[in-house]
């Protein structure tokens, strides 16, 4: 660094670099299940480059995952309290406050509809912000303390996998729903095919239960492609209840709209998990 630091570009390029490693190490420790070291490794990376959204989402999960969501909070703050004109640490703030127990919903939108006010690109503003709706869609005294007990355990790639509860507050998952689809308008899927996957999810979850709540097949329709989308992006599943919910709502998603083919295979693969798991009569509200 020393002796090329003055080239232009170098260290911008250097500093990519080392995210990248970054970013490598820690997914494969957290492949191999090794939270503490992959942990460890996000936070360099975000020493390195406070902007990384990839190693944010993943650390601020993590820590979720053991219980340190107020880890996660307090270093968001001391973050905020230094970039107040950064989106990323706007949405930061809000995604840790999501993981909090309970959530800070209201809070949490705020910061998320700041980030946005700051960069109306912002795609992974749009997917917490789409997040954020759902779970107040869920909110009623003590159910979000347990919708945050259920994600903690697999803290996976997406933030929609796991529901188990009926819908109260009108309105939200309609702007859950806007909040995704403008995500995906946003996401390149060519350069980020992981993160197509997780806004088709959680987009197929939110048509899904609309289509529930109303009873209407152009939602079903719609949660029945965006879960296609899923298979054909190569969604990893790092649970198996949330596997079981996938393939269980695909298969009920698949008979409305006369998919029968995809409706027995999907609904084969979650009959075979819940037997795998030994939960067999459990069934995706």
């Amino acid at each position: 660094q020393r002796r090329f630091s003055d080239l232009p570009g170098y260290v911008l390029e250097a500093r990519d670099a080392i995210t990248r490693a970054g970013l490598h190490e820690a997914a494969r420790l957290e492949d191999l299940g090794d939270v503490d070291g992959a942990l460890a490794a996000y936070r360099r990376v975000v020493e390195n480059d406070p902007t990384n959204i990839v190693a944010q989402r993943r650390g601020t999960m993590l820590e979720a995952s053991r219980g340190e969501s107020a880890s996660a909070i307090a270093r968001a703050v001391r973050e905020l309290a230094v970039s107040s004109r950064s989106p990323t640490a706007h949405w930061a703030y809000a995604l840790a406050l999501t993981w909090s127990k309970p959530p800070e919903l209201s809070r949490a939108l705020e910061e998320a509809e700041i980030a946005l006010s700051l960069n109306p690109q912002f795609t992974h503003a749009y997917i917490t912000r789409g997040w954020i709706r759902e779970m107040q869609e869920l909110e009623r005294p003590g159910l979000a303390s347990r919708l945050w007990e259920s994600l903690a355990r697999w803290f996976g790639a997406t933030l929609g996998g796991l529901f188990e509860a009926d819908v109260q507050r009108e309105g939200s998952l309609e702007l859950a729903i806007a909040d995704y689809k403008t995500a995906l308008r946003l996401n390149p899927e060519a350069v980020d095919r992981r993160t197509e996957a997780e806004i088709s999810l959680n987009l197929g979850n939110a048509h899904y239960r609309l289509a529930e709540r109303r009873g209407d097949l152009t939602n079903m329709r719609g949660a029945f492609e965006r879960y296609v989308d899923c298979i054909r992006l190569g969604f990893e599943f790092h649970d198996d209840d949330m596997e079981a919910v996938f393939w269980e709502r695909m298969g009920r998603a698949a008979s409305w709209v006369e998919q029968w083919a995809a409706s027995a295979m999907a609904t084969r693969r979650a009959i075979r998990i819940r037997e795998r798991t030994g939960k067999p009569d459990r069934l995706a509200s």
